[in-house]
């Protein structure tokens, strides 16, 4: 009986020897720095969520107003939000723009404007004319025509603006509807009005110098006008600016010294005071 109750013994101690060992291996397992159990505490952090933009027209640019979050990017999504239009893949950032079709393909906030194309008759007028033409006296007139304006006449014809030999603003333009070119030196005393034909070279027949009296819209006949344009870019010859009145003065003078010369302006053919009004309404904004 004895011998019995040892050997329990033995098997007890040994039992408990064995519970120990696997409890202490059992409580290291997972916790190199010594701490103990298998709590999660110190497990690696989850990764963190990103936000996608959707691709719906697969050209590598997202909705900005489209999101979703993921660890990594879901099929149909992409990490750009600058797309403005995510129905078209030919309209993103970088795309080739097309000038004037009012949509921007290059989603930079505006469509591209389209160069403006003048008229070979609009770009004709540009550089220096030379005009001259008798009342009495002989007249000489000189004007530099440097710059095309973004407005212009009925006939879809832009102004070309410049200046008189005295530094003052002048207007002119070209009229399909006439087929000539006109040109108005508004004047302090008087507005001097010249509708020639050019070859782009030489002033044609058929061109005429008109006086007008800008308080009354009483005009001279047709003086014939004569000239041409003698330089492409070279600027007007420059007198003195209180030489402007004077020469405005004769002029006036000889024309008014034959009562015979001045029309009224039921007399004036529609087209030329037309363009003269037009012209006219066109310098004032120049001032």
């Amino acid at each position: 009986m004895k011998p019995l109750r040892i050997e329990l013994c033995f098997k007890f101690i040994r039992m408990v020897i064995i519970i120990g060992l696997f409890s202490f291996l059992t409580i290291g397992c997972g916790d190199s720095g010594g701490g103990g159990g298998d709590d999660g505490s110190n497990d690696d952090p989850p990764a963190a969520l990103i936000t996608w933009y959707e691709d719906s027209d697969g050209d590598g640019y997202g909705d900005p107003n489209s999101t979703t979050k993921a660890v990594t990017c879901p099929a149909g999504y992409c990490s750009s939000r600058s797309d403005c239009d995510d129905t078209n893949q030919n309209i993103h950032p970088g795309a080739t723009e097309i000038c004037g079709d009012g949509i921007d393909q290059d989603c930079n906030g505006s469509d591209l404007a389209c160069p403006i194309t003048y008229a070979p008759q609009t770009t004709l007028l540009l550089g220096s004319w030379y005009f001259y033409f008798t009342i009495i006296s002989f007249w000489e007139d000189y004007f530099y025509l440097d710059t095309i304006d973004e407005d212009t006449n009925y006939d879809g014809y832009h102004f070309v603006n410049g200046e008189n030999q005295f530094g003052q603003p002048v207007a002119a333009c070209y009229y399909s509807s006439s087929n000539y070119w006109a040109l108005l030196d508004p004047g302090t005393i008087i507005h001097q009005f010249y509708v020639f034909y050019t070859n782009g070279t030489n002033i044609l027949s058929g061109s005429c110098y008109y006086q007008v009296d800008p308080d009354t819209n009483v005009f001279s006949r047709c003086y014939t006008l004569g000239g041409n344009k003698f330089s492409s870019t070279t600027s007007t010859p420059q007198i003195q600016n209180g030489d402007l009145i004077l020469s405005e003065q004769m002029k006036m003078e000889e024309v008014e010294s034959q009562e015979s010369e001045m029309v009224h302006i039921e007399s004036i053919d529609d087209s030329i005071l037309k363009q003269y009004e037009l012209l006219r309404k066109y310098a004032e904004s120049l001032k």
